[in-house]
């Protein structure tokens, strides 16, 4: 889009840390780069040496059969046009409750996608417990509600609406928790993206993202 229309932001819409070039959304973009990865193809099309976006396609093609070439492509779209919220909770002991995964079919920045990711897990939470500790890897969040300013905006009415859903609480807690400490909640963010859907989880997980919950249990 960017390359297309002048005076336009040239800055790619989901990193916000490189140029919005046909390469950058298929490959450089280090969004796509998980894709790739999670996708399992060993580092061939992430390390290929093409810096256009039409030769990355072809070598893609000569590397896959036509139904992995296919999947790809809906793979990488779903990633640009979808938004995946992944949710778990766990008792005091750390024993896995339950989990969530959702899938939000149209596009938001990366704080609205956390506030949304808030609401899904306060949700979640007001019908099962009444003390909650909530931990989330977006320190911007974090700070804003910890020092709950005046924010006259759409996004800081929102905030307000979202914020007020927590009194129902007997206590709680929004704390920063860093993205590695948060492997099973990005695992099912990519799964919902992936499935296009929105399902619940009791101890019934994908063989991976099990495997995961009990790496992240030790």
């Amino acid at each position: 889009m960017a390359t297309i229309f002048h005076d336009f932001d040239r800055t790619c819409h989901r990193c916000e840390i490189g140029n919005e070039t046909i390469i950058h959304a298929l490959r450089d973009c280090p969004k796509a780069r998980v894709v790739l990865s999670f996708g399992g193809l060993d580092g061939c099309l992430l390390d290929s040496p093409f810096e256009s976006g039409i030769d990355w396609l072809e070598d893609a093609t000569r590397l896959l059969d036509l139904k992995a070439f296919e999947n790809l492509i809906i793979v990488l779209w779903n990633s640009w046009n979808g938004l995946g919220i992944g949710i778990i909770a766990r008792d005091h002991d750390g024993f896995v409750l339950g989990s969530h995964a959702v899938f939000l079919d149209h596009k938001m920045d990366i704080e609205w996608a956390e506030v949304e990711a808030l609401r899904e897990r306060i949700m979640w939470a007001r019908n099962n417990v009444t003390r909650a500790l909530f931990e989330i890897d977006c320190a911007s969040l974090v700070n804003r509600f910890k020092s709950r300013r005046e924010d006259i905006s759409i996004f800081g009415f929102r905030l307000k609406e979202i914020f007020g859903l927590l009194e129902s609480f007997i206590d709680f807690k929004i704390e920063w928790v860093a993205c590695l400490s948060n492997k099973v909640v990005d695992s099912l963010c990519k799964l919902a993206i992936n499935k296009r859907c929105t399902f619940p989880f009791n101890m019934e997980y994908p063989s991976d993202i099990h495997g995961l919950v009990l790496a992240n249990a030790c």
